[in-house]
């Protein structure tokens, strides 16, 4: 396959999708530092909720690196699951999160019944692309251009059972930061939380279900990409912010 072969909205996809992976490779280096300085399991957890997090933006990230190198694309099946594989790792390492900090009472039962479900769905992931004689583009997904889906079936049930049982929570988790916290600095980590989750939840709603042009694509890329920045200053708050926050004595 040839440049000439790939439309200019189509190479903006996968630049864009490269783009912000670099980022979020980035903040979880940063997360992973800090994790290994304080030795830290809920820091791990949340350098692994972001793996997930932008799972559905790596095959279009490492497809375009592979069109770039070869001018070949990724065969559907591996564009499916490095698409999809992350789905599970962001749920369960999120309730690992909030189940540590929150909920240790149920931590046992809500990660063992998630992991089951999820168990499942891998099975099933993996069953239907890989065994012949299904209808793969109604029961997993199809692919719009080399660097863009639209997922379907199974993929969207994960995808929206994840958002209907994840959601409550962070916001829960968020609330307890605002109204229980007895310091300045969880108080911020819940608002920018909030701020996180919402710009998050916008742009990947309207990425996921909505075929964009170039302009719209970037708009709604920068609010995913800066989602990101917001959850790791409310996350990690380097000094300087801390500072700017007025709240670096804590």
């Amino acid at each position: 396959m040839t440049a000439e072969d790939l439309d200019l909205l189509t190479q903006f996809t996968g630049f864009l999708s490269l783009i912000g992976t670099v980022f979020v490779v980035f903040f979880i280096i940063l997360i992973l530092i800090k994790a290994r300085q304080y030795q830290d399991k809920v820091l791990y957890a949340f350098a692994l909720f972001l793996v997930g997090l932008n799972s559905p933006w790596y095959p279009s990230a490492f497809c375009f690196v592979y069109w770039l190198i070869t001018k070949e694309i990724f065969i559907y099946e591996v564009y499916m699951i490095l698409g999809t594989i992350g789905i599970p790792v962001v749920t369960l390492s999120w309730f690992y999160i909030y189940t540590n900090l929150i909920a240790q009472k149920y931590k046992k039962k809500i990660l063992m019944l998630l992991g089951i479900i999820f168990l499942l769905y891998y099975i099933l992931i993996f069953y239907f692309i890989f065994i012949p004689g299904f209808p793969k583009d109604v029961l997993i997904g199809i692919l719009n251009n080399p660097f863009d889906s639209e997922y379907r079936g199974i993929i969207l049930v994960a995808i929206v059972f994840s958002f209907v049982v994840s959601d409550p929570t962070i916001f829960h988790f968020c609330y307890v930061s605002l109204k229980e916290s007895e310091t300045k600095r969880t108080r911020w980590n819940g608002i920018f939380f909030m701020i996180s989750t919402i710009l998050y939840a916008i742009g990947a709603l309207i990425d996921g279900f909505i075929i964009l042009d170039i302009i719209p694509l970037i708009i709604v890329r920068t609010i995913i990409l800066l989602s990101g920045i917001v959850f790791y200053l409310g996350l990690i708050m380097p000094n300087w912010f801390k500072k700017l926050l007025r709240i670096e004595n804590e």
